[in-house]
This record gives structure tokens, C-alpha cells and sequence, in this order.
């Protein structure tokens, strides 16, 4: 009976409350606002455009400015400033903004409203030309604070604050470093034609076209002008060590635009200065005949704030960059004797129509007497030494320990005050009176080594003797010599 009485007054109750809300919930009919509805949709504003009706593209910020022309081909171009393009970079950026999906709307009362997210005023602001003259213009504020979308309103759309993806919406804060190229042209080795390394209190490296010892045929590869005029280059030690470091070289973050001011980066005297002139397959010959060619340099300029990095400027691109100086240090370590031909005079045998040896006390004419003139295998010649006739195998094997003379080591710039212990001249060509040649004198320094002071038609007289050779190993060529005229080499 208890739960009974319990269960009707609970009935009761309930009763009452609903009549109550009945009677204190307003009307259908009165006139009130219902709260908006947002619904879980996107919104894509730019529906049916195409990247490719894209005529203008510009970004704005308080204190930034791009605007982008697209050209004929789909190329793009600055407007009002000059930045080398990156096309493909511009061509994304233009494609992805394009395609942007704007979700989840928020009603807002008026303008000023956005304060709130970062709208009054904007951030940054993106506008859309379109090619029938309608455009979009889009305006960046706050991040969520879930940090995974930007706030943005949409000129036309007023009454609403959208998000975007906080991937897209970062585009709007890119700087002119994102949208240039950077891209340093590649250098093929074999066309390279003149290089050089100049680096502020050291020696220049300068090296030049290669041409015979006749200058009558230019030759594969280079030879070295400064510091030591006319020694042959190894290419593949000199790709290895000069230009494969050069192709890593990769330009860091944008610091100028312009290169109106290159004193301010200490680049109108730089510490660095790395070129090569290369090739140009198929380029029209210049009215002298000089060969037409593209220059690759890199221009280095002073210390970025102490830090790590250099200024930088490379001459296809016109703007200043910063370099981490991991990329220099291979240029610092370069040395010049690393990379030349050691050999003091690596003739090929089929070049050289007379040889003359001096010491002191005694003089030895060498004449070739070629028969045949051509390479290996096809070589035919009559030796002989002071008139006397010598075996041509024979002299074939005294003549290498001739070319194996080779330079042992590097010293600082020596001039000799005596005469010279020996001196090889090295006669090409000798129809032509006062044929080039090519002559080695051999200075006495200490009791191991040599210097030496080389002259050719070609380059001229060494300023200084740079390099040294073994004593041993020209002992040991004059021995050859003396068993070439006992008869001792014949075969």
C-alpha cells in the first residue's frame, strides 16, 4: 500500500513540472532568433576555377608585398621588384591556394567581430585574378588554439569566419626566399676551358686552355697560369678537388634582393671567388675565333655575425645569400701542388725533334731524326747523340727516365743566386727557326733535392722555382744516359 501512495505522488509531480514548462516556454509564434547552425560541410569558394585561370597572384602582409604575373607557357614573373623564379615552387603554390578547402563556419556580427580571430586587421591577405577579371581575395589571421587551422574570411562572404588548414594557410607568411630558385648551373669538367680560385692572402689559382708545345693544336684539358705558368692540370684531381666540391654548394637563406650594395657584405672585395668558364657545344665562334663559353662563379664575401655562415652572391642569380662555410672548406684546403701534373716534362717522344743536356762540363746535342712522325706504335726515328748514331729502342728507354723526372715537393717562391747545376732543353719543331722549346734548369739545394726553373714559347720563364725534384733521380737518369752511349741499353 506504501509503494503505491510512493509511486502516485511521484506522478503527481512529474505532472506539474511538465505543465510548468509548458507554461513558461515562449510561443512558436513569438519572434525569436534560432541559434545558427553550422553545418559539418567545406566550403570550397574557388569551385570550378582552374590554376590555370590564374592570371595574378599576390600576397600581402604589413610589411611584405608579392605580386605574380602569369605568362604565356605558364611562366611566372614579379611585378614591380625582379626575384629569379622558382617556377616549379610558383606553379605548386598557385595549384594547392587554388584547390583550398575553407570548413566550418562561424557566424559573426559585423567586421569588426574578427578582431578576435586575427581578421580586423588581417594578417595576410591573398588575392586570386582570374582571367574574365573576377577575383578572390582571401584574408589569413590567428591560428586555432588546437594549432591544426587558420582563421581566414573571405571577401563576399562577410557575415562568417571560416578555417583553413594550417598547412595551406601558412603559404600566406612565405618570403621571397621561398620562391626563388636557387639552383646553381651543373659544370661539365671536360668542357671547362679557364677556372680560378682566388682566396683573400693566399696565391691565385688560375688555369688555362692547354695547347702543344708547337701552339699549333689546343690540346684536352688545362694547364695552370698562376702561380706557375705552363704545368699540366690532372683533371680528375682537380674535378675531385675543386669543381665536385663546387657542384654541392648549396645557397642558404635570402639576405638581399638586390647586389646594388655589395661593399655591405664585404663582396666588393671578396674573400672567395671560385669560376669556371665552360664550353658552349654548338655556340656560334666569335669574329676573333675565341670559342664561345658560360661562366660559373661564386662570389664570397665576409662573415655572416660570426656565425657560420658567409655572404654570397653566384652570378646567374641576382640576389645576396647567406653560405655555410662547411661548403668553403674544401677551397681553403685546396692546394694547387695536388693537383698539377707532377712530371717536370712529360713530352711525348714523337714531339720533340732535339734534346740538348748541359752541366758545367759537358754538352750533349740529342737529335731525333724522325722518319715516321706519329703516335705509339707508329713512331720511326734515327737517334743519335753529339752525330753518333744510338739504337732507338735503346734510346726509348733512356728517354722515360727523362720524362720521370717529377717534382717531390712544393716550396715557397725561391729565386737562385748560382748556375745551374743542369738544364734540359727540349727542342719541338725545330724546321722553324727558333722552333718552341721547352727548357728545365736544375738548381742545387742541399744534398737531396733540386730546384727548378722552367721556360717554354708558350708561357714563359718561371718568376721563381716553386718545386723541387730528387737528386737520386737525376743521378739515376744520367746513369741511363752514360749506359745509352756504352751500348749497355740495347735490346
Amino acid at each position: 500500500m506504501k509503494k503505491k501512495l510512493i509511486t502516485a505522488i511521484s506522478a503527481i509531480v512529474l505532472f506539474g513540472i511538465l505543465i510548468g514548462i509548458y507554461v513558461i516556454a515562449p510561443s512558436p509564434d513569438e519572434n525569436v532568433e534560432p541559434a545558427p547552425f553550422i553545418p559539418p560541410v567545406a566550403y570550397d569558394f574557388l569551385v570550378g576555377r582552374s590554376s590555370y585561370d590564374v592570371t595574378s597572384l599576390a600576397i600581402s602582409r604589413d610589411d611584405f608585398h608579392l605580386q605574380l604575373l602569369r605568362m604565356p607557357a605558364n611562366e611566372w614573373q614579379t611585378v614591380g621588384i625582379y626575384i629569379r623564379l622558382d617556377q616549379n615552387m610558383v606553379r605548386a603554390f598557385n595549384a594547392e591556394l587554388i584547390k583550398a578547402v575553407i570548413t566550418h563556419r562561424i557566424l559573426i556580427s559585423d567586421l569588426a567581430a574578427t578582431a578576435e580571430y586575427g581578421l580586423y586587421p588581417a594578417h595576410a591577405t591573398i588575392t586570386f585574378t582570374y582571367n574574365n577579371g573576377d577575383a578572390d581575395v582571401i584574408h589569413i589571421g590567428y591560428l586555432t588554439p588546437d594549432q591544426n587551422f587558420y582563421y581566414v574570411r573571405v571577401e563576399g562572404y562577410d557575415d562568417y569566419v571560416f578555417l583553413m588548414r594550417r598547412g595551406l594557410g601558412e603559404r600566406a607568411f612565405f618570403g621571397y626566399d621561398h620562391f626563388i630558385d636557387k639552383t646553381m648551373a651543373a659544370v661539365q669538367p671536360e668542357l671547362v676551358r679557364h677556372a680560378s680560385l682566388l682566396r683573400y692572402g693566399r696565391e691565385p689559382v688560375l688555369l688555362m686552355p692547354n695547347i702543344s708545345p708547337d701552339e699549333t693544336l689546343l690540346m684536352p684539358g688545362m694547364v695552370m697560369y698562376e702561380p706557375v705558368r705552363g704545368r699540366d692540370v690532372s683533371l680528375m684531381y682537380f674535378v675531385e678537388m675543386v669543381i665536385a666540391p663546387a657542384m654541392h654548394i648549396q645557397l642558404g637563406a635570402l639576405v638581399d634582393l638586390s647586389i646594388a650594395n655589395p661593399a655591405a657584405y664585404g663582396l666588393d672585395e671578396p674573400t672567395m671567388v671560385i669560376s669556371f668558364d665552360e664550353l658552349v657545344i654548338g655556340g656560334i665562334v666569335g669574329a676573333d675565333g675565341s670559342l664561345p663559353t658560360n661562366r660559373w662563379q661564386l662570389n664570397v664575401g665576409s662573415r655572416h655575425n660570426d656565425s657560420s655562415f658567409f655572404y654570397a652572391h653566384y652570378e646567374g642569380i641576382p640576389h645576396i645569400f647567406l653560405i655555410h662555410e662547411g661548403f668553403l672548406q674544401p677551397f681553403h684546403n685546396a692546394n694547387f701542388f695536388l693537383f698539377i701534373n707532377r712530371f717536370v716534362s712529360l713530352i711525348p717522344i714523337w714531339l720533340v725533334d732535339s734534346i740538348t743536356l748541359e752541366t758545367p762540363d759537358a754538352h750533349y746535342e740529342i737529335t731525333m731524326n724522325h722518319i715516321i712522325r706519329g703516335g705509339v706504335g707508329d713512331h720511326e726515328f734515327r737517334p743519335d747523340v753529339n752525330g753518333e748514331l744510338v739504337q732507338d729502342a735503346a734510346f726509348r728507354w733512356f728517354y722515360q727516365h727523362i720524362a720521370a723526372l717529377a717534382y717531390e715537393m712544393l716550396i715557397d717562391p725561391y729565386t737562385p743566386q748560382d748556375s745551374p747545376a743542369v738544364v734540359i732543353t727540349f727542342h719541338v719543331n725545330d724546321d722553324v727557326p727558333d722552333g718552341p722549346i721547352i727548357r728545365n734548369s736544375f738548381y742545387v739545394i742541399g744534398d737531396h733535392f733540386l730546384a727548378v726553373i722552367q721556360e717554354s714559347s708558350a708561357y714563359g720563364r718561371d718568376e721563381y722555382a716553386r718545386f723541387l725534384v730528387s737528386r737520386r733521380n737525376m743521378d739515376t737518369m744520367w746513369r741511363y744516359f752514360e749506359r745509352l752511349l756504352a751500348g749497355e741499353l740495347n735490346r
